[in-house]
């Protein structure tokens, strides 16, 4: 009879080539990294970057993961080693697995996606930059564009004559004594900073 080791480091009196955990001549050399059992000779069923007892065969679970080889991920809400630690989010889509960040909803940001998007930046976790120009303000939710009075467009490039001249209504110029045609219109629109509306209306 020879002998193999133990988990404690003592031995005991086993046929060669039967000593799990152990492998090698003399029983020396302990198993391999993915194998388990007598003689190493068990592949290891573990999923994820799960450690694998060499002695048993079972699976100790990377944080984030759960179950009997490790390949189930932690429910909604929870996180971390063996899945028992709980999500800490307020305007978020549940947490990492792993590590607990919280994943913000689009507009929020912080460690539990409780602020508001400072001015400028939208998205989730506020990491997109706005692209409204002429002092536009964006949604943080969409980064929809909110124009600053005199302009209009999807980034607030056009310029704009305020709400009656915008409706379809005649204008002129201001200084100018007679009605335009609709091309010098349109034109005058996109170039003066003023226009007087002719209607009953106008104001």
């Amino acid at each position: 009879m020879s002998t193999k080791r133990k988990q404690t480091g003592g031995f005991l009196d086993t046929p060669l080539g039967s000593s799990p955990r152990w492998q090698g001549a003399d029983c020396a050399v302990p198993c391999s990294s993915g194998f388990w059992g007598l003689g190493c000779n068990q592949s290891c069923l573990c999923a994820n970057g799960a450690a694998c007892d060499p002695l048993e065969g079972s699976c100790t679970c990377s944080a984030g993961w759960r179950g009997e080889f490790c390949d189930t991920p932690c429910p909604e809400g929870s996180f971390g080693l063996e899945c028992q630690e709980l999500c800490d989010c307020n305007h978020a889509d549940g947490c990492d697995p792993v590590s607990g960040y919280c994943r913000c909803l689009s507009g929020w940001t912080g460690i539990h996606c409780d602020s508001v998007c400072s001015e400028g930046r939208w998205g989730p976790n506020c990491t997109i930059t706005c692209t409204c120009e002429n002092g536009g303000s964006c949604s943080p939710e969409d980064g929809t564009c909110v124009c600053a009075p005199g302009y209009r467009g999807t980034s607030c490039k056009r310029r704009y004559f305020g709400s009656l001249c915008n409706q379809g209504k005649s204008f002129l110029p201001v200084g100018s004594a007679r009605s335009i045609s609709p091309h010098l219109q349109k034109r005058a629109m996109q170039l003066l900073p003023k226009c007087v509306c002719l209607s009953s209306n106008n104001h």
